[in-house]
């Protein structure tokens, strides 16, 4: 698709679109998906592959819906995450879900024409394929995403079935500083632009240009395989402003609501 066709409805479009993700689940992930809905439950998982992204019902629906979906993610045992925008309905859904007890974190959708980007010469980031990799990864997400030592088989055997996939979907990649590896990130090809996703640096390495570096390497496997347009989902007091500075535009701001339905 030339860029010219990129427009800015379509570049919303993609990113409303974009979470809507198949290629990073567990053998054990239900994706229940009908018209204005999408969600993914994944009871061998805690803190994420548990989501509810679109959600549209009718207004004198919509308690019951919550309702139904706070039991589900319960009996699963599992906290879940809700994301309510311009595509959500009814308009109060968020304040209905904070009445509930859902905690809210604004989240920033962002886009970029795919291109090359210089990094620091420091870094390098390499994309996982064999099981040294694979072990740097999950090491860097065990500390990064402080994910429990319980997560580490299923996650690891996740990220496995990925490199077998044909065709392949989903890319993991390890940022080293100095040789050191101290980063993680991914992406996803979502029909004709990709999506970046779980992009995160060790504290001790950051401002160093790591994160930066993570975007690069993926917008130049983009380019590899002819693709011209990236999304995201970024938070807007971490990694949103990064973005920014590299040269992401802001497509639109929505809101991220958490709760643990066993508390």
């Amino acid at each position: 698709m030339p860029t010219d066709d990129w427009t800015h409805a379509r570049r919303v479009e993609a990113a409303i679109d974009a979470p809507r993700v198949r290629a990073l689940h567990r053998p054990d992930t239900q994706v229940i998906e009908r018209p204005g809905w999408f969600q993914i439950v994944t009871p061998s998982a805690r803190g994420y592959l548990n989501h509810i992204s679109h959600s549209r019902v009718e207004a004198h629906d919509a308690e019951r819906v919550i309702d139904d979906e706070l039991a589900r993610y319960r009996r699963a045992g599992v906290t879940a995450t809700w994301s309510v925008g311009s595509w959500t309905a009814p308009g109060d859904f968020g304040a209905r879900l904070a009445a509930r007890g859902f905690a809210a974190t604004e989240s920033v959708a962002m886009g970029m024409l795919v291109g090359p980007m210089s990094t620091p010469a420091r870094v390098t980031v390499e994309l996982v394929e064999h099981d040294a990799q694979i072990a740097a990864h999950m090491d860097l997400s065990v500390r990064g995403w402080s994910m429990p030592e319980d997560q580490r088989a299923p996650h690891e055997a996740m990220m496995r079935a990925t490199l077998t996939k044909s065709p392949r979907l989903a890319f993991m990649y390890n940022a080293l500083l100095d040789g050191e590896p101290v980063g993680t990130a991914a992406l996803v090809l979502r029909a004709d632009y990709g999506y970046l996703m779980g992009g995160q640096v060790l504290e001790g390495a950051r401002g160093k240009g790591v994160y930066r570096a993570t975007v690069a390497a993926r917008l130049d496997t983009c380019r590899a395989l002819g693709v011209r347009y990236v999304v995201t989902h970024a938070r807007a007091t971490t990694s949103a402003p990064i973005l920014e500075r590299i040269g992401f535009e802001t497509l639109f701001r929505s809101e991220v609501y958490a709760i643990d339905p066993r508390a």
